[in-house]
């Protein structure tokens, strides 16, 4: 997965270089957050430094990801491409920006509905593309979802 970050430009050389370095830590340690995954406060703290940037988006960072699954899907006869949309909520009390509404007024998150290419062995070749969006209000955004994520 390395390599297909090769051709990245976020317009500055050192976030590329540090978009490599999470790349690198994350495909080889996983993990449920980023102090897990970092396992110390100085990576987790360049980690949230980067995301934060106003130079990064999550449509820059995906998209060598997405041309080289395409790549990918030039090489096999037949793919399927399965979408969903998944709830992330976070707790009340996490300050995070841009967060929504979800099935309660006490509930806040995200919607994200990703595009994920396969084999016809189920063998996962990548992520096409993904939207991710919150709601303005509760019960809202359901038209707007559908226009999005068809």
């Amino acid at each position: 997965m390395e390599e297909e970050y090769l051709s990245l430009n976020l317009g500055d050389k050192r976030l590329d270089k540090r978009l490599k370095k999470i790349v690198s830590v994350m495909t080889k340690r996983g993990g449920t957050s980023l102090p897990d995954i970092f396992g110390n406060w100085s990576g987790t703290k360049g980690a949230y430094r980067f995301f934060s940037n106003p130079k990064v988006s999550s449509e820059k960072i995906i998209e060598p990801h997405s041309q080289a699954t395409k790549k990918r899907l030039h090489q096999q006869e037949t793919v399927l491409v399965l979408s969903d949309t998944t709830e992330i909520y976070y707790r009340k009390r996490d300050r995070v920006d841009d967060l929504g509404p979800m099935n309660s007024e006490y509930n806040q998150g995200l919607l994200l509905h990703p595009s994920i290419a396969f084999t016809t062995d189920g063998i996962p070749l990548g992520i096409l593309d993904f939207k991710m969006w919150s709601r303005t209000e509760l019960g809202a955004n359901q038209n707007q979802a559908e226009e999005k994520c068809p």
